[in-house]
């Protein structure tokens, strides 16, 4: 069964960076490739790539609680958290 290009785009990703596919000519013929010219490359589907995204998620909120020392990420102050809270939502 050949799949077409708009099939394979709109619900597979790269297998390597998990972003999304285009469609590139390349000496004459159209292929489904990455942006980014990942190598090697292939496709996962996307509902795949969506949940090791999540996954890796948690699993770093899980490192950052467990081990806070190794978070490199920005952090707020409480003034900020509610500066955000109070654009985002509304909230005072």
């Amino acid at each position: 069964m050949k799949l077409s290009a708009d099939h394979v785009i709109r619900e597979y990703r790269c297998a390597q960076c998990f972003g999304a596919l285009v469609e590139a000519c390349d000496a004459g013929e159209w292929h489904v490739v990455c942006p980014k010219r990942c190598e090697p490359g292939g496709f996962v589907t996307a509902a795949f790539a969506d949940r090791r995204i999540a996954e890796s998620a948690a699993e770093l909120e899980e490192v950052a609680r467990n081990y806070p020392q190794f978070d490199k990420r920005p952090k707020q102050t409480p003034e900020q958290k509610r500066a955000t809270r109070a654009t985002l939502w509304g909230e005072e």
